[in-house]
């Protein structure tokens, strides 16, 4: 911005109170306070273009929240498939940051439960056979944890 001295500043006076510094045009104003009926016109239809071009964000986003469909999250590949839409979606700009973090964190919970869970089935599958080998034969089960309890330790001196 070009601060002049009064006699080629803007006649118009800043809406604090101080007088506007640009310089003038021939009228005697800058550009942004040219009281001329086409400057007005111009000021009014930008201000008009910003308005819809809010109003039209706001519904477009709107118009997404609708979109949104309910997703059953009841397996590893349920959820999977929920992180890697959430994420394309967030970086192709059709979903927000803050939807997309809840999201991540829906499927995140379901994948921590789910192999949570899938740990315990296995383990508890471990332990059967192991309780069902040692009725079968206890000896050998003993003889086999000695050696590979002898094994690990390394050889002896």
């Amino acid at each position: 911005m070009i601060e002049l001295g009064f006699d080629d500043a803007c006649r118009a006076m800043k809406r604090d109170g101080t007088p506007c510094r640009i310089r003038a045009t021939s009228l005697g104003f800058c550009i942004f306070h040219d009281p001329t009926p086409e400057e007005r016109e111009r000021r009014v239809r930008n201000a008009r273009a910003a308005g819809k071009a809010s109003v039209r964000a706001r519904r477009e986003r709107k118009r997404r929240v609708r979109a949104l469909h309910p997703v059953e999250l009841k397996t590893v590949g349920d959820a999977t498939v929920l992180l890697q839409q959430t994420v394309n979606e967030l970086r192709e700009g059709r979903i927000d940051p803050p939807r997309a973090r809840l999201q991540i964190k829906a499927a995140t919970e379901v994948l921590r439960y789910s192999l949570g869970r899938e740990v315990e089935e296995r383990l508890g599958a471990l332990e059967g056979l192991v309780k069902e080998h040692e009725l079968v034969n206890p000896e050998a089960w003993a003889g086999a944890i000695h050696e590979k309890s002898n094994a690990w330790r390394g050889p002896r001196a």
